[in-house]
């Protein structure tokens, strides 16, 4: 009986060892696995924080070039409002009376620093009215009516060749040439008052 009783101890021994040992496996297990949870976790934060960082940067950029598209689509539609406003003016200015372009020509003349016998030339479709309106004589080119307007001493003469221009004129000198076409007028005109005509077009309320 004795030594049964000793086996028994050592038995019962053993299968309290083996359990604890069981237990103390399973718990270790638990927190590996859940160390392994966590790890995973922290990973799949990571990656997600770096995946919207990677996208903010993304919807950053994307963003800017959309910005930069719009400003441009918006200056080119101010540009072309602006060049259509100087068209219309340059169809005014084609469409003077003949008391308007009279007044022009010579207000341009006596501001130009003149020898008095230069030479003007208009476009072929101006060529008439300009006689017209500036001579009396039948061959058209000697401007006595409008040289009568600037002073005794103006002996402009009109030019039958043609001036690839659109509307105005240009005199002709020995020296120097001065372009008072309609366009060159206007640009000159443009590059001078474009910020300004910008303001009064686009400035809010107006």
């Amino acid at each position: 009986m004795a030594n049964s009783s000793i086996y028994e101890k050592i038995e019962n021994k053993g299968a309290l060892d083996a359990a604890k040992i069981r237990e103390d496996g399973s718990n270790l297990a638990t927190l590996q696995m859940q160390e392994a949870i966590d790890k995973a976790n922290r990973e799949i934060e990571n990656l997600k924080e770096k995946q919207l960082k990677i996208n903010n940067e993304k919807i950053k950029t994307k963003s800017t070039q959309i910005e930069q598209l719009a400003k441009q689509r918006t200056l080119f539609e101010k540009k072309k409002l602006i060049d259509e406003t100087f068209e219309r003016a340059l169809k005014k200015l084609q469409e003077l009376k003949d008391d308007e372009l009279t007044n022009l020509v010579v207000k341009l003349l006596l501001q130009d620093f003149l020898d008095g016998d230069e030479t003007i030339i208009v476009s072929k479709d101006d060529y008439k009215k300009y006689a017209k309106l500036f001579s009396s004589k039948s061959n058209g080119t000697e401007l006595d009516i409008l040289n009568k307007k600037l002073g005794n001493n103006f002996k402009l003469k009109l030019s039958n060749e043609p001036a690839n221009i659109n509307g105005g004129f240009i005199v002709i000198g020995r020296t120097y040439d001065i372009n008072h076409s309609f366009t060159a007028i206007l640009n000159e005109i443009k590059e001078k008052t474009e910020a300004d005509v910008a303001v009064a077009l686009f400035s809010k309320g107006k």
